[in-house]
C-alpha cells in the first residue's frame, strides 16, 4: 500500500484545494480518505469530477467532526482499511450556533 492521506472537511473550499493537490501528486496505491459531515450530493459530485485514476484513491467517509462518536466511527473506517495515516489535514469548519448572550 503507498502513502495514506486524511482530509476533513474536503469537499468543497480550501479542503477540496487540498484534495485535490494531495491527489495531483499521488501514485498508484496510495489512499485520500476525504471527510464530509452533511451534504452527500456535492460530495460525490466532487468525487465524479474527478479523473479516473484519481477516483480510485478516493475513500469518501461522511462523519460529523462535532461529534466524538462520529470521529471515531471515521477513524475505524481508516483503521480498517488502511492501518496508518501518513499525512492528516484537519480541515473541517465546526460551528456551533446559539445567541450571543449564551456565548458568555
Amino acid at each position: 500500500m503507498g502513502r495514506v492521506s486524511v482530509v476533513t472537511g474536503g469537499t468543497s473550499g480550501i479542503g477540496r484545494g487540498i484534495v485535490e493537490k494531495i491527489l495531483s501528486c499521488s501514485k498508484a496505491g496510495d489512499l485520500v480518505f476525504v471527510n464530509y459531515a452533511h451534504n452527500e450530493e456535492r460530495a460525490q459530485a466532487f468525487v465524479e469530477s474527478l479523473p479516473e485514476e484519481q477516483k480510485k484513491m478516493v475513500r469518501l467517509v461522511k462523519a460529523d467532526m462535532s461529534s466524538y462518536e462520529a470521529m471515531m466511527d471515521f477513524v475505524a473506517v481508516i483503521k480498517k482499511e488502511a492501518g496508518v495515516v501518513d499525512w492528516l489535514v484537519c480541515n473541517a469548519g465546526i460551528s456551533t450556533y446559539a445567541k450571543y448572550e449564551d456565548y458568555t
